[in-house]
């Protein structure tokens, strides 16, 4: 994701201003300062608004039924909201082509998928149905 790749970047950034202000200028703790009060809110607003506008954004968001098949797909249904009682999606199938991994973690399973923004789901395991001839 994005903080892998340009993370490291954007501290040395603020880390360089801030030993440049301490050991040479004051005026570089201002502008330490003003990375971290202006320049990083906004940075993340951007981040946040790229990765949660996107398509797979409500795989995270939106309760489900996890459907896992014996050809490695997943069929993801999406639950009746409150208001209308309507699904808020059609149902979704995910083939195996787009899945790149399977692992357990505490009492979730995480898919790894093969996508630009949104590369992983963490699902709960009670919102998994198994196929009745396939062992999870």
């Amino acid at each position: 994701m994005w903080f892998k790749r340009y993370g490291l970047w954007v501290a040395i950034t603020v880390l360089v201003s801030a030993v440049l202000g301490v050991t040479y200028d004051l005026r570089f703790v201002i502008v330490t300062l003003m990375l971290v009060m202006i320049v990083m809110p906004m940075l993340l607003s951007y981040i946040y608004i790229y990765y949660m506008l996107a398509p797979e954004a409500r795989r995270a968001i939106m309760p489900m039924r996890v459907e896992m098949h014996n050809d490695g797909s997943m069929t993801l249904t999406y639950m009746a909201d409150a208001i209308d009682g309507k699904p808020p999606h059609a149902p979704e199938t995910i083939s195996a082509a787009d899945i790149r991994g399977l692992h357990t973690w505490h009492s979730y399973r995480v898919v790894v998928m093969r996508a630009k923004r949104m590369s992983f789901m963490l699902i709960p395991m009670s919102a998994i149905i198994a196929d009745s001839s396939q062992d999870m």
